[in-house]
């Protein structure tokens, strides 16, 4: 690894970030919602599923929250700690491009993906129950029910409004590129949470917990990258990089899912550190990859959720599930050693080191 590289690719990444969190305190206040005709589509799939969400939540008749409350509720959510790692995988993509992108441009983007991930996290604690998220209070526990939709809903609007300010000026057929990347994350990601919440069987077989982890998660870090990309490329179909970047995304998104399912299974004290109780996903019956791999008849009576508990623990699930995530990160490097911008691919080989591989070997080393 080029470590002039490393260190020129996270000099322009701080100075990145730097902008992102420049723009995130402010960004709430705008409410006014942009839109075309390309996005018709989505506003219609997203009002569906913010309506729905609303009814999910409890919310019967819409009440009015005091404006300041959501004022402290939007400043609370944008600017709470986050390694930022979505919009950072954007501009990573972006490198691996050969035509420079304007800094304003890939801020908006930033931005606009990580307002995405904001709502979800939103939704994520609250339907699962969890009452911290990193050691802070999960959103839920501070604000109302009612505050929880608009916020939602707000994130929602200023994504599409920020990303579509974002590429206003580029070619329209890179619009129509960029576009498709976009609508694929919210489009993802609204019917993967749904399908996740109307699942009325407590199991779930490893190839449908993954699908619906792709469609969840993967879809927001593969598409970041591939929308980085597409920023600083004009291509018309894809090319060699882009395919790669396509892989390399969908490792690193289910990596990080991964991640997110073992902690569900962790000691209990990093449980509550992290959320703020015991066994979410089993208690809320969620889709998780470690649970996936239990027989179907645990789930029910006679047994217990001890018994899942104990049968994950005696058979090493968490070992044996980290080693096979672990192979995915190292097929991943291989693939990021192939692209052609050095800046870029010793970046993203730091980036991998140093986020992801480091967090699966603490998890192994400190089982």
């Amino acid at each position: 690894m080029n470590k002039l590289n490393v260190a020129r690719g996270m000099l322009a990444s701080k100075k990145y970030i730097r902008g992102l969190e420049e723009n995130i305190a402010p960004i709430y206040e705008n409410t006014e919602v942009k839109s075309n005709d390309e996005l018709c589509d989505l506003q219609e799939f997203q009002d569906e599923f913010v309506a729905d969400i609303s009814n999910r939540i409890g919310i019967q008749k819409i009440q009015k929250t005091d404006e300041i409350t959501k004022k402290e509720a939007y400043q609370t959510l944008m600017n709470s700690d986050s390694r930022r790692i979505r919009p950072l995988l954007m501009f990573l993509g972006n490198l691996c491009g050969s035509k420079k992108t304007d800094r304003k441009i890939l801020i908006n983007c930033g931005l606009s993906i990580e307002m995405i991930h904001k709502m979800s996290l939103i939704l994520d604690d609250y339907f699962d129950g969890d009452l911290t998220r990193r050691g802070n209070p999960a959103f839920h526990t501070i604000y109302n029910r009612q505050v929880i939709i608009d916020a939602t809903n707000l994130l929602l609007n200023l994504s599409n409004s920020t990303f579509l300010n974002g590429i206003s000026d580029l070619p329209i057929n890179q619009q129509e590129n960029l576009l498709e990347l976009y609508k694929k994350i919210i489009f993802d990601m609204g019917k993967g949470f749904i399908e996740d919440l109307d699942r009325t069987d407590k199991s779930l077989d490893l190839e449908n917990a993954y699908r619906i982890n792709d469609l969840q998660s993967t879809t927001v870090l593969q598409n970041s990258l591939l929308i980085g990309y597409l920023l600083s490329s004009r291509i018309s179909k894809k090319d060699d990089t882009y395919s790669g970047l396509e892989s390399i995304g969908a490792t690193i998104g289910r990596t990080f899912q991964g991640l997110n399912d073992i902690e569900n299974f962790l000691s209990e004290e990093t449980q509550v550190n992290n959320k703020g109780n015991l066994y979410s996903d089993l208690r809320e019956h969620r889709k998780n990859i470690i649970l996936s791999q239990v027989p179907k008849e645990l789930f029910y009576p006679p047994f217990t959720n001890a018994d899942v508990i104990e049968y994950i623990k005696s058979n090493n699930l968490i070992d044996t599930t980290t080693e096979e995530l672990m192979s995915g990160i190292i097929i991943a490097k291989k693939e990021i050693v192939q692209l052609s911008n050095p800046i870029a691919r010793d970046t993203l080989l730091f980036a991998t080191d140093k986020v992801t591989e480091k967090t699966l070997k603490k998890i192994m080393n400190n089982r």
